[in-house]
């Protein structure tokens, strides 16, 4: 498949007139529901205008390890049960583990009720056929949200030009609906913030600072700078539109202590900012708990 080459300035004209038509686009209200707050809530992402639950299940935990133990009949019934108990956001990439048996998992699943995230690991060769894959792979015609994934440099722009090409012509066909970013350092997340094109951000986001982004190149053994520069681009990004889904909450599964899972989830859902957040679950109490305290701490925020 020979994918047409865009300038640098058509690929950045065709991105914002898909977010201006988005912005001008008449939305639902962003505004949540009157009364009670749920993590199930269906809620509607930065401008994009798509609907997805507030929770969401990863699927990669450490690479997809900790669901990989389930087996895929192990899987497949844990995704239907985070679907039964409302969520209805899955977040997938081709490079976790898991990908082999995400097809059967979702397809289980009525597609029109829920908001599949995959995410495009480096620069393929063939990037528009590497989307062709992933969607064969689901079983789908559609996802809800594609991604750049794990971009660290603050280069990555550039350095992703025809993966983003790919995503915008994808986009055109009615391949992907929204297209965005998962960033690995400050670096890159700075450069995120400011992209136009950027329609949705998955960031990681905890009080502690654990796993959360830090400048490229930064010893990982010197002391974490804390979170407080993640949650002043998380500010540009909302001021810009973009929506927010925060990852690693749970500090990459390390918070064991009830305390802190509560004191992270807490923290996150009382920052307006982000929308939505992913978390890697491996049997359904720790869904159960999820939803728990992320009720919780909507209702104090």
């Amino acid at each position: 498949m020979k994918l047409h080459r865009l300038t640098r300035r058509d690929l950045l004209k065709q991105l914002a007139a898909v977010t201006g038509a988005a912005a001008a686009a008449p939305l639902p209200s962003v505004a949540l529901p009157k009364g009670k707050q749920s993590a199930t809530d269906q809620i509607i992402l930065g401008k994009t205008g798509i609907k997805m639950s507030r929770l969401g299940m990863g699927t990669g935990s450490r690479g997809g390890r900790v669901q990989e133990a389930l087996g895929e009949d192990g899987l497949c019934q844990l995704v239907k049960t985070a679907f039964d108990k409302g969520v209805t956001y899955f977040d997938c990439a081709k490079n976790y583990r898991t990908y082999k048996w995400m097809g059967k998992a979702l397809g289980q699943l009525p597609r029109k009720d829920l908001f599949v995230l995959s995410k495009v690991w480096g620069t393929p060769d063939d990037p528009m056929l590497a989307i062709e894959e992933q969607l064969q792979n689901y079983q789908t015609d559609y996802l809800d949200c594609i991604l750049c994934h794990c971009a660290k440099l603050s280069t990555w722009t550039s350095d992703r030009e025809r993966v983003m090409e790919a995503m915008v012509k994808a986009r055109e066909q009615g391949k992907v609906r929204s297209v965005g970013v998962s960033c690995h350092t400050l670096d890159a997340l700075e450069v995120a913030a400011r992209a136009e094109w950027v329609e949705v951000n998955l960031v990681r986001v905890n009080p502690q600072g654990h796993h959360t982004d830090r400048l490229h190149g930064a010893n990982k053994k010197d002391p974490s700078p804390g979170i407080e520069p993640v949650m002043k681009e998380i500010a540009v990004m909302k001021k810009n539109g973009h929506g927010i889904i925060g990852m690693k909450l749970i500090g990459n599964g390390d918070f064991t202590e009830a305390e802190e899972r509560e004191k992270a989830i807490r923290f996150a859902m009382s920052n307006a900012a982000v929308e939505a957040a992913t978390i890697g679950f491996k049997n359904a109490a720790e869904i159960d708990e999820a939803i728990r305290r992320i009720d919780r701490a909507l209702a104090a925020a």
